[in-house]
């Protein structure tokens, strides 16, 4: 089995629908959309843990926060006075976009770089986001809760050596599942003990049926857990076997005291 170079990509804070391929109509990012469309892009990928040196680590590790405990308290949840009103709103996501638009272009000079080098074929390139963030959904900004908004992120992996490109998977795939799944190509070890996330390299290769995600348990000081099928626990640790026979389809938010319908 060859060992290919492995260029891993990872932007701060920049949530999952802030990609042209995910069906944003606004933004422009071409070099990641070549990307989706020549190798596999995870539309259901999510951090384990909103907090970014914690998600930071579990992608390198394969590992829980709770177990690599590499982190920082989270402050709290700041009033999303950045976008209070339209004008703020554009103001700043005018910004945001401009951002991505330059680590677009900085994707696209490594690409050519890679081809011009005829490293390429031997190259797996992986872009993903340590986490997403509020952009005044709910009241807030920032990150650092347990909803869709902070959790779910981009996720695109290419290997022009072995893909078919252009797949669209549309299981669960987490933070933890990156470091099983590229250190076994590169002859690595992807920290200590054995991995908490899947390996999909199944599923990175194209095949329709490769089992990805479980559901997955995810953690701030709150916990909760994610369902392949978008069903959702508000619980404390104790209280998920019993949470998970009683409520088999529960859908609502992800914190202790909200029962409602939410995202």
């Amino acid at each position: 089995m060859r060992r290919p170079n492995i260029v891993f990509l990872l932007t701060d804070n920049q949530r999952a629908d802030l990609v042209g391929c995910a069906g944003n109509h606004i933004i422009e990012t071409p070099n990641l959309d070549l990307l989706g469309y020549r190798g596999v892009r995870f539309a259901n990928a999510f951090a384990t843990t909103p907090v970014c040196a914690a998600s930071r680590a579990s992608y390198l590790t394969g590992l829980y926060e709770r177990r690599h405990r590499f982190t920082f308290n989270t402050p709290p949840l700041r009033k999303h006075t950045r976008f209070d009103n339209a004008d703020n709103r554009q103001r700043h996501l005018k910004g945001l976009y401009r951002m991505i638009s330059g680590v677009d272009r900085n994707v696209g000079r490594i690409a050519a770089a890679l081809e011009r080098h005829s490293l390429a074929r031997d190259t797996v390139l992986i872009f993903a986001s340590d986490h997403g963030m509020y952009y005044g959904e709910r009241g807030l900004s920032d990150c650092w809760q347990l909803n869709e908004q902070p959790l779910r992120v981009p996720l695109i992996v290419c290997d022009p050596g072995r893909d078919p490109g252009g797949w669209r998977r549309t299981e669960l795939a987490l933070n933890i599942d990156v470091a099983p799944t590229h250190h076994p190509g590169s002859g690595r070890r992807a920290g200590p003990g054995p991995h908490a996330g899947a390996q999909p390299g199944a599923a990175v290769r194209g095949r329709p049926r490769a089992r990805l995600a479980h559901r997955v348990l995810l953690r701030t000081p709150v916990r909760a857990l994610r369902h392949p099928q978008e069903r959702r626990l508000p619980h404390r640790a104790h209280q998920v076997p019993a949470l998970l026979r009683a409520n088999p389809g529960v859908r609502g938010t992800l914190t202790d005291t909200q029962l409602k319908s939410g995202g």
